[in-house]
């Protein structure tokens, strides 16, 4: 009970209204109270990763925003989003992963590259304007474009405005 305590977990959120006092003193024998234990001790293991699994999803859930608030600064990193979050590199990458299926630099290299593709359909800028304007290099964002779109950036844009220009023509 103390060491729940010590977590910073009120008794009342592992055990609900159960009076843990009273039942060890109903346990009739050794043989009771060791099963009476084991079962206290396992209600506490599954609270306990629970409450892991749910920091982990709040945590991943909150590096998400990070990202998706700070996606143009260049100086976006793992080190950067886990500092803010006051949690390890390796921590957050894991997690990261495991809760949204993604590795934390595709993701924000996806992000990037969304976002792009947004500003080279909707706006004049140029390729160097639009890679600072995703927090890339010009290098770094033509390959990653192409990587993922498999053409491009220029090319992209050619085709938005081709394909834009035969549907006002139908």
């Amino acid at each position: 009970i103390m060491a729940i305590k010590d977590m910073g977990y009120e008794v009342s959120e592992v055990f609900g209204e159960r009076s843990l006092y009273r039942e060890m003193e109903q346990q009739e024998d050794i043989e009771d109270m060791y099963e009476w234990i084991n079962s206290i001790c396992n209600d506490v293991i599954t609270f306990l990763n629970n409450a892991r699994k749910s920091q982990s999803k709040d945590i991943a859930r909150l590096a998400k925003e990070y990202i998706d608030h700070q996606l143009t600064d260049v100086d976006l990193s793992l080190a950067s989003v886990a500092e803010s979050l006051y949690v390890s590199d390796s921590y957050l990458s894991r997690i990261f992963k495991e809760e949204l299926g993604v590795n934390f630099f595709d993701y924000i290299t996806q992000q990037r590259i969304k976002k792009a593709k947004e500003l080279l359909a909707t706006t004049d800028m140029n390729v160097n304007e639009i890679a600072a304007g995703v927090g890339m290099s010009v290098q770094s964002f033509i390959r990653n474009f192409k990587k993922y779109e498999g053409i491009t950036p220029g090319k992209y844009r050619e085709k938005f405005n081709l394909d834009k220009d035969v549907n006002s023509i139908l």
